[in-house]
C-alpha cells in the first residue's frame, strides 16, 4: 500500500510538472509582457519621466487645453446726453433775469441750472428757452427740443 501511495505522489507530481512546461508561456514573449515594468525601473532623469508622462495624457479627455485669455470688451458708449437731460429736467422757468432749468438728478437732488452753469461731464448750458436747449462741451455742441418725442432706445 505503501507502495501504492508512492507511485500515486510520483504520478501527480510530474503530471504537475508536465502540465506546467506545457502551458508556460515561451521566454521570448516574457521581455514583451513586462516591459511597462522595466521601463519603470529604468533609472531615467525626472524631466523625461514627466515628458513622457504628459505625452501620454496630453491626449485623454480628463486633461483641460490651455486657456487662451481674450482681451475684455470695450466699455459701452456713455449714455447719449440728450436723453440723460430730458429725464432730469422738470421744467423751464422764466425769470426777469432770464429762464432758468429746473433739475432733478438721479440721486434726488434739485438744482437750477441758468445759462454759462456746468450740467455734467464737461457739459455746459449755451442756449436756454422754453422749447430747447443747447449743451456744449469743447467743440462739442448739442441741441435738446424739450417736448420732442425721445428716440426709440433698444438695447
Amino acid at each position: 500500500m505503501m507502495r501504492r501511495i508512492a507511485i500515486f505522489v510520483a504520478a501527480a507530481t510530474l503530471s504537475g510538472f508536465a502540465a506546467g512546461w506545457l502551458t508556460a508561456p515561451a521566454r521570448s514573449h516574457a521581455p514583451a509582457q513586462h516591459a511597462a515594468v522595466q521601463a519603470s525601473l529604468d533609472p531615467r532623469h525626472g524631466g523625461i519621466i514627466a515628458s513622457a508622462a504628459a505625452a501620454r495624457l496630453t491626449p485623454l479627455p480628463y486633461v483641460t487645453p490651455p486657456v487662451i485669455e481674450q482681451p475684455p470688451p470695450p466699455p459701452p458708449p456713455p449714455p447719449d446726453i440728450a436723453v440723460v437731460f430730458r429725464r432730469e429736467i422738470s421744467s423751464v422757468l422764466q425769470t426777469p433775469a432770464g429762464p432758468v432749468a429746473l433739475m432733478v438728478d438721479s440721486d434726488g437732488v434739485r438744482r437750477r441750472l441758468r445759462r454759462g452753469d456746468a450740467y455734467r461731464d464737461g457739459w455746459r448750458i449755451t442756449a436756454l428757452s422754453n422749447q430747447r436747449i443747447e449743451l456744449r462741451r469743447q467743440q462739442e455742441r448739442r441741441g435738446i427740443d424739450l417736448f420732442a418725442p425721445l428716440p426709440d432706445v433698444s438695447p
